[in-house]
């Protein structure tokens, strides 16, 4: 039976507010749906970004026929599928992967062996759902909110000549007020170099450099190529280049891209009037 599309669903956020709220009353009875709701809470979240990534990358009929084919393998969805969507694999051998399977496999004793769920447990399976949570944020999130911020960008900008400080305070402008939750800011990452904006989703960031169509793209993706370099823990790290360019985009960067793994390039076109006028 196909997952029902159309019901109105608890969200990932609704999901793990409620098992936090259950986990701090240390209440044994109330561990079980701590363990339940925590993992819920992720399912739920693969359910609802990474598909939506996939659809914008695949042919949706491709999708709906994923979707149904790992219903009932969500360790498919995550390892297989959810790289698919983010152009990030899942390391297998990681500590977050193998924290996921311990958790899982409390979640199986808990629902299916009916056996009585520890503080402990409820906790562990809590933790590892909040590191898997924010991992997904620093990805899949983010790849969404580019396509957003692309549209946002190119509409409001139309006839519009910005210098880099105001382009730089519109990316702000669009994260405070279509993802608040999110603590975006301009922030020193390494000695003499402070990034133009600062995506903070816990343990995970996203350092975005914006420029303006003066400086050359080449010239760009080296200088982001360097700080990664210097980073310490680059894994913790996703780079983001936003280029504003006058006029006509390369048709090979009219999408978001991908490069090297780590690296978006989002061109914004400015465009001198609005596309119906041209």
């Amino acid at each position: 039976m196909p997952e029902n599309e159309s019901a109105k669903l608890h969200t990932p956020n609704e999901l793990l507010l409620g098992a936090e709220k259950l986990l701090n009353t240390h209440e044994p009875k109330f561990m079980r749906s701590v363990i339940l709701e925590s993992l819920a809470a992720l399912e739920a979240y693969v359910q609802i970004t990474v598909f939506t990534l996939l659809d914008k990358k695949m042919d949706p009929l491709f999708v709906k026929w994923l979707k149904d084919k790992t219903r009932m393998d969500f360790d498919s969805r995550l390892n297989q599928l959810t790289p698919l969507a983010l152009n990030t694999p899942v390391d297998m051998a990681s500590s977050l992967w193998r924290e996921y399977k311990e958790a899982r496999e409390i979640r199986n004793k808990v629902a299916h062996h009916s056996r009585v769920a520890s503080y402990d447990e409820a906790s562990q399976v809590f933790e590892t759902v909040k590191k898997w949570l924010s991992y997904l944020g620093a990805n899949a999130e983010v790849d969404l909110s580019l396509i957003k911020l692309k549209v946002f960008l190119e509409k409001r900008l139309v006839g519009q000549s910005i210098n880099e400080g105001e382009a730089i305070e519109k990316v702000i402008d669009f994260y405070s007020k279509s993802q608040p939750f999110i603590d975006a800011k301009q922030e020193s990452v390494i000695k003499n170099y402070s990034a133009d904006l600062v995506l903070d989703f816990g343990d995970y960031k996203t350092l975005f450099e914006i420029k303006l169509s003066k400086r050359r793209f080449e010239e760009s993706l080296v200088q982001l190529e360097h700080l990664y370099s210097k980073l310490h823990n680059p894994d913790k790290y996703r780079l983001v280049l936003l280029q504003f360019v006058e006029g006509k985009i390369p048709e090979s960067f009219e999408q978001i891209t991908q490069i090297n793994g780590y690296t978006s390039v989002v061109f914004i076109e400015l465009q001198s009037q609005p596309i119906s006028d041209l």
